[in-house]
């Protein structure tokens, strides 16, 4: 499971909460009445007698001064009873507690309402880079090659049941122009101006480029690479059951080999898929978080909540979209590719994911 450590602790939170009112309900009731008893200097000191009437001596002293009368004590069964203890602070306890908790779920609500009003179509740019996010809404779809596409592999399935999370990803894949602006420099082979994607990126690279990205911008929200299942799920619009990232119109949606003249292009020139997302398919192969697994899709880790494999001992990071040279069905939104880590090729780049904290 990812990122989901403050929802665990509201409900510890809570859950202790709950112990402290049962502990404290638990306890014998008590009326607390005040007596005021007279001191043989004539002042007055108070108590809290467990289960007794209000005893009020009057002593008036000083000139002329009439003494009050004094109301009948209690029974001598009553007097004969050893004075309580102090009373208990549990329940201050617990509404201190309980307050703490209410304001944590208040807040937890809050910025839940916050995350769930954002549309498909929101778009949020970074300042430092002019990076563009586009808002994903999360969701249940069917994850992997099914009926709606073709050319299908072993590793492509099952087709599996998978949720995600709401995330913001990069409208675009990272370009020449902001990797220089964050690294200094320009690796790519395809050095035609800042708005091609930039190429020839490691999956150690981008870990280099995240980790700088965040001291430039300032960021304290989450920068990563997507999951293989928030890659797939954004690619098809949202789980649409779509063959390219947009459609069918491969020729319309992607930069691949019978269209490409054997390089990149600026990233935007081909159609958007429905939420908005450019070149999810062709033009540059797009880095995954996720460890290459060709068994994974039959695990039970593919069935929970914001699936991602992140130990294997394959040694290979997964690869999705295709790019400028690859053939129609590798630029399916279902094929998977893999890569080593630390490998360079004029073909790989990568988009990010934000999750706003």
């Amino acid at each position: 499971m990812l990122f989901h450590g403050p929802r665990i602790g509201i409900q510890y939170i809570f859950l202790a909460a709950v112990m402290l009112l049962v502990i404290s309900v638990a306890q014998p009731e008590c009326s607390d009445w005040i007596s005021f008893q007279e001191e043989q200097q004539g002042v007055f000191s108070c108590g809290l007698l467990l289960g007794t009437k209000v005893d009020f001596t009057a002593r008036s002293e000083g000139r002329g001064a009439v003494p009050q009368p004094v109301p009948e004590r209690v029974t001598a069964d009553t007097q004969a009873s050893p004075p309580s203890p102090q009373p208990s602070t549990w329940r201050g306890v617990v509404i201190l507690f309980l307050v703490l908790a209410g304001l944590t779920l208040a807040l937890f609500l809050l910025k839940k309402i916050l995350r769930d009003s954002y549309r498909a179509d929101d778009l949020w740019t970074e300042p430092v880079t002019g990076m563009e996010f586009i808002w994903v809404n999360g969701g249940r779809f069917a994850m992997g090659c099914g009926s709606w596409t073709s050319s299908c592999e072993g590793h492509e399935r099952p087709v599996h049941p998978a949720t995600v999370s709401g995330f913001w990803m990069c409208k675009y894949p990272v370009t020449q122009g902001q990797w220089t602006k964050v690294m200094g420099f320009n690796p790519s082979s395809f050095k035609k101006g800042d708005n091609y994607p930039v190429e020839r990126v490691s999956w150690d690279d981008t870990q280099e480029f995240i980790n700088k990205f965040k001291i430039l911008t300032g960021t304290r929200d989450e920068i990563r690479l997507p999951t293989e299942a928030e890659w797939e799920y954004a690619a098809r619009s949202g789980g649409r059951k779509q063959g390219f990232a947009g459609g069918r119109d491969v020729n319309r949606l992607a930069w691949y080999r019978r269209n490409s003249g054997k390089s990149t292009h600026p990233v935007g020139a081909k159609s958007p898929n429905d939420l908005g997302l450019h070149d999810m398919s062709g033009n540059v192969w797009e880095w995954c978080l996720d460890c290459y697994d060709k068994d994974f899709y039959g695990s039970p880790a593919a069935l929970e909540k914001d699936p991602v494999c992140l130990e294997n001992n394959t040694g290979y990071r997964i690869m999705r979209g295709g790019y400028w040279f690859s053939l129609a069905a590798d630029v399916r939104c279902s094929h998977r590719c893999w890569g080593r880590p630390d490998g360079h090729d004029q073909e790989s780049g990568f988009r990010l994911v934000r999750i706003a904290r």
